[in-house]
């Protein structure tokens, strides 16, 4: 069983930038993700948002650059390991994944989210080349374009908010049999042409998005020529193993902190879109940041683990 100062569970860039701040303090640090290291930062084919780089990066060669720097500062990074099990409520807490346990003295959660999707024909196809999961991040690339949302809730409305600020020429398309009527008012006030009653189901084109096409009540199908589609269907959070371990979640199962990225749990922080704070990527970055700082204090601030333990 290995013994570890800090352990971070999640790779993306809330969990990378706990690493770098966590190791960087001379703490014993490991990262453990059960995918791949990037977290959502992969559906941005472009940022051109994040500080520092005013000509645009990749999400995945931002992510690139996370992971150098945190191993740089001596982060053991371990891939493919999803966690099962933790046990955190006592002072030294306890982490099981597929085929190992870890033990340490602080925990960080940073496990994302999960980003509901259609699951119709084309839309894994042209994510970044058109099919985006968040406006605002890249709403600035189709100013003046003509885009659709789909989605009905809360989540949609924001969008078609944010980007009718962006261009004029914009569908909402609810995707469900019987819309709000208030919800249609709103978003028709916004100056978008609601497709009450139709469903989407297939994204359209060849080397990006060109189009998409729609099936009315009746069964009657349409194509229409479009530059852009923001899928705002909601978001999962990837939490349950948490609450099972004892961390407060709100009703949609984000992980409750204070400004200090810490649970109700001593010496077990979160921070990135578990928490439901903001979905950017500087923001998950400065979550990320002030939990890493905090966890590596409190590592070295309680007992040593003793050999019997």
């Amino acid at each position: 069983m290995d013994r570890y100062d800090v352990v971070i569970i999640g790779g993306g860039p809330a969990g990378l930038a706990a690493a770098i701040y966590s190791s960087r303090a001379g703490v014993r640090t490991l990262l453990i993700e059960g995918n791949m290291l990037r977290g959502r930062a992969a559906y941005a084919r472009e940022v051109d948002n994040y500080p520092g780089f005013p000509e645009g990066i990749s999400g995945n060669e931002l992510v690139v650059r996370l992971v150098k720097h945190a191993e740089r500062f001596g982060t053991t990074i371990m891939v493919g390991q999803s966690v099962m099990e933790m046990e955190l409520c006592g002072k030294i807490k306890n982490v099981k994944t597929i085929s190992s346990e870890f033990k340490s003295k602080a925990v960080i959660i940073a496990t994302g989210l999960v980003q509901r999707k259609l699951g119709i024909p084309g839309e894994d196809r042209f994510v970044g080349r058109g099919v985006s999961y968040c406006a605002t991040c890249d709403g600035y690339f189709f100013r003046n374009k003509k885009v659709a949302v789909v989605g009905s809730d809360e989540d949609a409305l924001y969008d078609l908010k944010y980007l009718s600020s962006m261009t004029k020429d914009i569908l909402l398309i609810p995707n469900v049999p019987h819309f709000d009527r208030e919800k249609s008012e709103y978003a028709k006030n916004l100056g978008a042409e609601v497709l009450e009653g139709a469903r989407l189901v297939e994204v359209l084109g060849e080397n990006k998005l060109t189009g998409i096409k729609i099936k009315d009540e009746n069964g009657k199908e349409t194509v229409l020529k479009l530059d852009g589609l923001f899928v705002a269907l909601g978001f999962t959070p990837i939490s349950d193993i948490a609450r099972s371990a004892g961390l407060r979640t709100t009703r949609e199962g984000y992980i409750v902190v204070n400004e200090n990225m810490e649970t109700n749990l001593n010496g077990v922080y979160a921070a990135g879109d578990c928490t439901g704070r903001s979905h950017q990527i500087i923001v998950a970055v400065g979550q990320g940041a002030t939990a890493g700082i905090n966890a590596s204090d409190y590592a070295k601030n309680i007992d040593l683990l003793t050999p019997t333990q």
